[in-house]
């Protein structure tokens, strides 16, 4: 009898284990997708910037050439 309730004890603790390195490898993959994420917005607002500036630039081009064509 004792030798049941001890290895009912010896489940217990590793079912407790098991969802203990469950839980684990759970926050491992959130934080790899989460800097996954942080990488991809990275990219992306680094392309925004460049594909503002150059509106900008362009805007500004065509503005310098409007103002040409009117002088002329």
């Amino acid at each position: 009898m004792e030798n049941y309730a001890n290895n009912k004890t010896q489940s217990h603790k590793m079912k407790i284990v098991i969802k203990e390195l469950t839980l684990i490898q759970k926050l491992e993959i959130n934080t790899k997708v989460k800097l996954r994420l942080q990488m991809i917005l990275k990219i992306i607002n680094q392309t925004l910037v460049v594909y503002l500036i150059k509106i900008i630039i362009r805007d500004k081009a065509v503005l310098r050439l409007v103002q040409v064509l009117h002088m002329s």
